[in-house]
């Protein structure tokens, strides 16, 4: 089995990579942290430090109470390859030009992730792939809807189509992990929940199976029921702030 790579681009936006080269395979269940997965991340294209951020700055230990969510032990054939919670340190201060410490990237790497199926990487390469299917959440707080226009840098925003799934705001893309396949975001509760897949079908049915397992804080919900609303802030896409954690 291929290693996982999730990656940080700077909108705020964390795909699902499975690689050749790189850190062991996760073999790991429930909101333990381990360092089995692979890290990368980028600075944000535009080089303004960003403003204060509540919850960002918190140690992993104190950051881990956000909801998650999985499709179980296998999914239309589809089986769980890969589980883990992954997070980095909070991102370095610098000071704004009015002396105020600001931190240098918009998110960080905090993430809860579920890897359905395997890939192969191109041969003949240290690339990677994306994954049939996979499910990740973070905290809404950390990583809100308005990362991506608050932080392109001058660049094309990011076609979505807005819509709503059990009960919630979601978002479609078309582009997911590196270029191809559909993503799904959702906004529950305190959490902001991607479906990466090939097969946009498929990720639209993952998003009316998915449940929040017990060991998950808040507790069990169950497939095709309504999601908890988002926090204030957290699907907003002109919000000029991120919600409070």
């Amino acid at each position: 089995m291929l290693p996982v790579a999730v990656l940080l681009p700077a909108a705020g936006y964390v795909g699902v990579q499975q690689t050749r080269a790189g850190s062991e395979s996760l073999q790991v269940r429930g909101d333990r942290s381990h360092r089995g997965m692979q890290q990368r991340s980028v600075a944000p294209r535009n080089a303004e430090p960003v403003e204060k951020t509540p919850g960002i700055g918190r140690a992993c230990s104190e950051a881990r109470g956000y909801a998650y969510y999985s499709l179980g032990a296998s999914f239309e054939g589809l089986k769980l390859t890969t589980s883990g919670r992954q997070c980095e340190p909070p991102p370095p201060k610098v000071r704004a030009a009015d002396g105020t410490l600001v931190y240098m990237s918009p998110s960080r790497q905090n993430t809860v992730a579920f890897i359905y199926g395997t890939c192969q990487p191109p041969p003949g390469t240290d690339g990677g792939c994306a994954p049939p299917l996979s499910i990740s959440s973070y905290p809404a707080c950390e990583q809100p809807r308005s990362l991506y226009k608050r932080y392109r840098g001058g660049g094309t925003p990011v076609p979505f189509q807005q819509t709503r799934v059990r009960g919630i705001p979601a978002a479609m893309f078309d582009d997911g992990p590196r270029g191809g396949g559909s993503r799904l975001e959702m906004y529950a509760g305190d959490a902001r929940v991607v479906i990466a897949g090939n097969d946009v079908g498929m990720v639209k049915r993952a998003a009316d199976r998915m449940v929040a397992p017990s060991s998950s804080p808040g507790g069990a919900t169950s497939a095709r029921t309504e999601l908890p609303t988002p926090i204030p802030g957290a699907a907003e896409y002109d919000a000029k702030q991120n919600p409070k954690c």
